[in-house]
């Protein structure tokens, strides 16, 4: 089973990367990035971080599915996140 990282773990390893920084100066900060990361994506902008993907809003379809019972659902048109990962992660990847 792959481990995952929660938002104190990445906390604790900035923190003890740069120990010059409290945890709390730190915590703000990623608060704030995520943020605004957030606010471009609400206000329909492409999120790019160099060496590392393109995060971007993207406009699903309307369709149908066949559910388990054997009905059919319509799914109504919708908004997602999508993301691409940048050339150079994904050569590190590989």
């Amino acid at each position: 089973m792959k481990n995952r990282a929660y938002k104190e773990d990445l906390i604790k390893k900035i923190s003890e990367k740069n120990p010059m920084y409290d945890k709390k100066v730190i915590s703000k900060f990623y608060n704030i990035m995520f943020d605004m990361i957030k606010n471009e994506l609400l206000e329909g902008n492409d999120v790019n971080i160099s060496n590392f993907g393109t995060f971007n809003i993207r406009e699903k379809k309307e369709k149908k599915i066949h559910s388990i019972d054997g009905s059919i659902k319509n799914i109504p048109e919708h908004k997602t996140i999508s993301f691409t990962i940048s050339r150079d992660f994904k050569n590190k990847l590989n």
